[in-house]
């Protein structure tokens, strides 16, 4: 499928880039693509469908089940899934059965669910909506902790998660918030905000 738009050139270079991934196996067909209902990943999921056959494409939303702002995790869910209902891809729903309380523990679900749907598609490749601007507040973050200078040299676009058997795949690495928004108003692509994001209760936030 060609590349439209400069996001979807950017995203599509970065799928060629798996066959130089050590240990990959390029032969799996399906990928498994995180997405929460918000911005960054909706758009991601919108480009993919545009450079790689919905046919490999697993959607996988994780609804981190009752607690704060449950309303808002029912509307995401319900947004993720007309989008996929819509687009003809494959749409799985996990929905935590306990009450999360951390960052950390939201992500442990994540990583869960997404090891889940690996096995059971026999993928081995996770593509997450992560940009530049999440790196950067990655190095801003690992720098107040007392991380070594080493470890921000760390691969941001392939990188093999350390405990789990995948690859995570970040094809937004190189672009920043301003053009993903550029391309959402574009393409008109509905999201819902997380009102979690403006609570600097959470180190990231108030990094960001």
């Amino acid at each position: 499928m060609k590349a439209k738009h400069n996001l979807e050139h950017i995203i599509f270079n970065s799928w060629k880039k798996k066959s130089l991934i050590k240990n990959l196996n390029t032969s799996a067909e399906k990928i498994i693509v995180g997405v929460s209902g918000g911005r960054d990943s909706m758009v991601l999921l919108a480009t993919l469908l545009r450079c790689i056959p919905k046919q490999q494409l697993i959607v996988v939303h994780c609804h981190h089940g009752v607690g704060g702002h449950a309303n808002f995790r029912d509307q995401a869910d319900q947004v993720v899934a007309n989008f996929c209902k819509k687009m003809g891809v494959v749409f799985e729903r996990f929905k935590s059965e306990r009450v999360l309380n951390s960052e950390a523990e939201y992500r442990e679900f994540r990583l869960s669910c997404f090891e889940t749907q690996c096995r059971k598609h026999s993928a081995v490749i996770v593509a997450m909506a992560h940009h530049r601007d999440d790196w950067l507040e990655n190095q801003l973050m690992k720098l107040i902790r007392g991380s070594a200078f080493a470890s921000l040299r760390n691969n941001f676009d392939w990188a093999q998660h350390k405990q789990r058997k995948f690859f995570i795949w970040r094809p937004l690495c190189q672009v920043g918030r301003a053009d993903i928004e550029s391309y959402r108003v574009q393409y008109k692509v509905l999201f819902i905000e997380d009102p979690s994001n403006r609570e600097t209760v959470y180190f990231r936030n108030w990094i960001r």
